[in-house]
C-alpha cells in the first residue's frame, strides 16, 4: 500500500517537474536569443559604463589650432541591475533610453523622479573615490574637484557599441566647453563625443535636473 501510494505521488509530481524544466529551458533559450540579438546589433542596453570625459581648454590657441582637448576613460562597466537594483528605476531608465535620439542622447527623466535615479548613480560614483574621503577624514591633504554627471545612450552609427553611459566631467571645464572649433581627440571615433558634450551643455542650461553634481577627492 505504501509503495503504491509513493508511486502515485511521484507520478503526480511529473507534470509539475517537467513543466518546471520546460520553463527553465524556455528561459534559457530566450536569454540566448536576446544575447545573440544584442551582439548582432552591438547594442548592450543592460550594460552601464561610467566614463570620464577629461577636458583641457586651450584659450590661447592660435588660428587653426585645437581650442580644446578631450580624453575618454572608462572607470567601470557594470550590469544595470547592479547600478540600479530597484526594478522601478531600471524601468524608468529603459523608457528614457528608448526615447533618445542621435541629436540628443541624454536620458530624460521626469523632474519628480530624476533625483532618485541620479542619487543612486552618485552613490556608485562615490564608492569609486571612497579612499579620498577617508584620507581627508584622517587629516591627509587631498585634492577636490566638482564634477557633473548625467546618463546617455548614444545612437550614432559611428558608435562601436551602444551602451548606457554615465557621463562624468569636470563641471567648470564642461560649462566652458567650446561650442565651435576643433577639439583634439585621441582617435577619430571620439569626435562623436565632442558633439555629445556640446549637445549636453545646451541641455544643462534648459534642464539642469537631468544632471547632478558630485565633489570628488583624492
Amino acid at each position: 500500500m505504501y509503495v503504491a501510494s509513493l508511486v502515485q505521488g511521484l507520478i503526480g509530481m511529473l507534470p509539475e517537474f517537467f513543466g518546471g524544466m520546460a520553463g527553465l529551458l524556455m528561459g534559457w533559450a530566450w536569454g540566448r536569443w536576446q544575447a545573440r540579438k544584442a551582439w548582432k546589433k552591438k547594442s548592450f542596453e543592460r550594460s552601464v559604463v561610467l566614463g570620464l570625459n577629461s577636458i583641457d581648454l586651450h584659450p590661447d590657441a592660435a588660428p587653426g589650432e585645437p581650442v580644446a582637448s578631450l580624453r575618454l576613460r572608462t572607470l567601470f562597466e557594470r550590469p544595470l541591475e547592479m547600478v540600479l537594483p530597484q526594478p522601478s528605476m531600471q524601468q524608468v531608465v529603459k523608457e528614457a533610453m528608448d526615447k533618445t535620439t542621435v541629436a540628443m542622447p541624454i536620458l530624460r527623466f521626469p523632474k519628480d523622479g530624476s533625483w532618485f535615479i541620479l542619487n543612486a548613480i552618485l552613490n556608485q560614483i562615490a564608492s569609486q573615490f571612497a579612499e579620498g574621503v577617508i584620507r581627508e577624514e584622517l587629516g591627509y591633504e587631498v585634492k577636490k574637484r566638482l564634477y557633473l554627471f548625467c546618463m546617455t545612450f548614444e545612437r550614432d552609427d559611428r558608435m562601436y557599441q551602444y551602451k548606457t553611459r554615465i557621463m562624468l566631467m569636470d563641471k567648470e571645464l564642461f560649462l566652458h566647453f567650446p561650442e565651435a572649433g576643433e577639439v583634439a581627440v585621441e582617435t577619430e571615433s571620439h569626435l562623436l563625443r565632442v558633439e555629445t558634450l556640446r549637445a549636453l551643455r545646451k541641455e544643462y542650461q534648459q534642464n539642469p535636473h537631468l544632471f547632478m553634481a558630485i565633489e570628488l577627492a583624492l
